[in-house]
């Protein structure tokens, strides 16, 4: 099994329109298409909330497409390996953040979930369970050589800084975080 990283914004706004957000955050990201779109049946609030249907709505569909597969009382989620944003953030990262701290591989995969869901932030070893309703990010099947320290510093770069601002135009004030998943 592979561990996975994600570096992330997100929201547990409920008035957040998640439509116009699947209408324009794909252009941020530079975004043309989602490699892999599906939704569940049904928000999903937690660890323990794994009793979920998930229908395919398929592979290789155009942004453009999104909005119209999103259902309220649903959660949506869509990545795309080859964003322009993704190559940006990636590069920054490469060159903002030392290798042996970052690793060879930092987060580049483009990741939109919209509706209810949640990560296990491990931030504070406590690991907390964050519900939101809107997340949009990069992951990468790896994971940094200081995890620690890349956490402190990959928020802090310019061109993560400039994309956050960016996504907070269209989905009002966002939190941030890098977490790890199995």
């Amino acid at each position: 099994m592979s561990q996975q990283t994600y570096m992330v914004w997100y929201t547990g706004s409920r008035s957040i329109d998640l439509v116009r957000v699947l209408h324009e955050v794909p252009g941020i990201l530079g975004m043309k298409r989602a490699d892999l779109v599906y939704r569940t049946f049904r928000g999903i609030e937690g660890p323990d909330d794994d009793d979920f249907e998930s229908e395919d709505m398929g592979n290789n569909v155009a942004a453009s497409e999104l909005p119209g597969f999103y259902r309220v009382g649903t959660t949506l989620f869509a990545c795309n390996d080859l964003a322009e944003a993704g190559d940006r953030i990636e590069g920054a990262i490469v060159e903002g953040i030392a290798e042996e701290i970052r690793g060879k591989h930092p987060p580049g995969r483009a990741i939109l979930r919209m509706g209810s869901h949640y990560f296990v932030d491990d931030a504070d070893e406590t690991d907390t369970v964050v519900r939101y309703t809107a997340l949009v990010g990069f992951w990468e099947y790896s994971t940094p050589n200081d995890y620690e320290k890349m956490r402190k510093l990959v928020f802090q770069l310019p061109a993560v800084r400039e994309l956050g601002a960016e996504l907070e135009g269209v989905m009002g004030p966002l939190r941030e975080a890098m977490y790890l998943s199995l």
